[in-house]
Formats: C-alpha cells, structure tokens, sequence
C-alpha cells in the first residue's frame, strides 16, 4: 500500500468508518464499525527499521484465525460507539527507538472477524522484544488513547494485567495477552453512545519483570 492509498484512507472518514492504520504501517485494515461483512483478516504492524513480521503472523492459515474468535467475542459486537471515528493503532515507538529501554512491544497483531464476527476487532498477540541481558520472564502492558491532530494530549489510558512468559536475553517473544477490544477502549469517549473523530491508540510495556528478581518500569 503506497503513501497516497494510505492518506486517503485516513481522510475518507464517510466511506470507512474505522481505520486501522499504523505510522510505520505493513497492512491497513479497514471496517471496524463497518456493518457489511468481511472475511476474517489480521493486521500486524512492523516498522522500517529492519523489522519483519514474526512468523507466527505471517504464517497463519485463514482457518486458524477464524478459530480466534468464539462467541463471547459477540457480547462486544454491539458496544462500538456509533460516529464517523478512526483510529491509527500503533507501538510506542519512543520505546522502540531508545536502546535504554531494554523490553519494547515489535509488532502488533490485529484480527477482524467475519461472518457473524464482522465488526468485531481485538488484539490478543504481539511481540515483545527483550533487548536487555537477562531471561525476561513477564511484562504489563500500557496503552493511551489520543487524538491523532494532537498525539501529545492523552484522552484515556490503563494497563493490563501481567502476562508471564519467558524470553531469553537479546530475544523476540510472540505472546498471548489479555484481549484488548478497541471499540470498549473508546465507549468512554463517547457522548451519548456516539464518537466521532479521528484518535491514536498506542500499546508499550508499563513494566518487565526479570527472571533474577530485578525489573524495569
């Protein structure tokens, strides 16, 4: 997708409701408060700095993604805030791009159901990237919300729960975190059931926890 489709992606707000659009983007996704049905899709993101996708993303068989989505993911479908609003989801790339930081979030994945699942969109895996010298065994998860005219003027944010794994020093994990639904990050925002403008949804570590017992936060 070059510069131009994506520029006009983000400035048809009536044609395309929802955009999942990334700085440094390799897909953009397009539908989230679409009603008409779409197959299901995954998005991930990347960035130009040598970057490629985990295999884990790259590889998966379109059967597989389905299987992503169950029917609690229904509860949600209806949730969505109405409104001509977009959103650019993306990793905080302050993080990325400071070497001092020794745990960052790489890459993002994004799904898109279809079918019965259509207009629902989550994120459940993503990247980690342990920089540092030693066994990173789990991480908690931060995001912010924005307006994308005014990246710096944060709107809402929160973390997750701790997700425990193990990534060995110098390595890149692909974990399984605690589903984060856009559309509920959002209903705050809304005013009386109905948001409209275009916002930034960025994902960084808030915490990691080393398997010596040390941490960064």
């Amino acid at each position: 997708m070059n510069a131009h489709c994506l520029r006009s992606v983000l400035s048809r707000q009536n044609v395309v409701p929802f955009t999942l659009s990334f700085l440094l983007a390799v897909i953009v996704a397009c539908g989230f408060i679409a009603s008409t049905s779409q197959s299901s899709a995954e998005a991930s993101v990347g960035n130009r700095r040598g970057n490629q996708r985990p295999p884990e993303f790259s590889n998966r068989n379109p059967k597989d993604i389905k299987k992503d989505f169950s029917d609690d993911d229904l509860k949600v479908k209806d949730q969505k805030p109405r409104g001509k609003w977009g959103v650019a989801l993306e990793t905080d790339m302050n993080q990325f791009h400071d070497a001092s930081v020794p745990v960052a979030v790489g890459t993002i994945q994004s799904l898109s159901g279809g079918g019965k699942y259509a207009g629902v969109v989550k994120i459940k895996r993503l990247e980690v990237r342990n920089r540092s010298s030693k066994a990173l065994n789990s991480v908690q998860l931060r995001w912010e919300i924005a307006n994308l005219d005014n990246p710096s003027k944060v709107l809402l944010e929160g973390n997750t729960p701790f997700v425990n794994f193990w990534a060995e020093a110098n390595s890149s994990q692909v974990i399984e975190i605690p589903t984060i639904y856009p559309a509920l990050l959002f209903k705050p925002l809304a005013k009386d059931g109905e948001l409209n403008g275009r916002f930034q949804l960025t994902i960084g570590v808030q915490e990691a926890r080393f398997a010596d017992g040390s941490f960064w936060r």
